[in-house]
């Protein structure tokens, strides 16, 4: 069994959210979710949308040596999926290393997860998972 440490981890953004512009957002939803700052006329996601983003960092950061969720059942204001941004590429990374160094890992669930699309599933989380023999639930759905 691998030992990690905080630093290992990649770096949170904190309470504030990615100002990269609108187009970079993967999301299965209007785009309403994301505005534009009339301070700096950065495009960002709201407030409530970035905690969820937030979120998300927070639970592909958790290790745990028997189950792994990364799981939304319910989103604000009809948001349906949690939105991507290319600065979340490393927790997902992250998140597939975690898959392949824990030993004993039961269950795996993702949901409601915007997945990367730069070729993550099948160059770093399939291969991950492939590797899991005790692996009892796998659970892919929305993402």
């Amino acid at each position: 069994m691998s030992t990690t440490h905080d630093w290992d981890k990649p770096r949170h953004w904190g309470s504030y959210a990615p100002t990269k512009g609108k187009p970079e957002y993967l999301t299965v939803d209007d785009g309403t979710h994301i505005i534009r700052s009339t301070y700096d006329g950065q495009y960002r996601l709201k407030s409530k949308v970035s905690y969820i983003v937030s979120e998300a960092q927070d639970k592909l950061l958790k290790r745990d040596h028997e189950r792994l969720e990364v799981v939304q059942r319910e989103f604000p204001f009809g948001l349906t999926m949690c939105p991507y941004h290319p600065e979340l590429l490393p927790h997902y990374q992250y998140f597939a290393e975690t898959v392949k160094s824990t030993d004993g890992l039961k269950v795996l669930k993702i949901a409601n997860h915007h997945l990367p699309n730069e070729g993550y599933f099948l160059t770093e989380l399939l291969p991950a998972i492939a590797l899991k023999e005790n692996l009892q639930t796998l659970e892919l759905s929305h993402c």
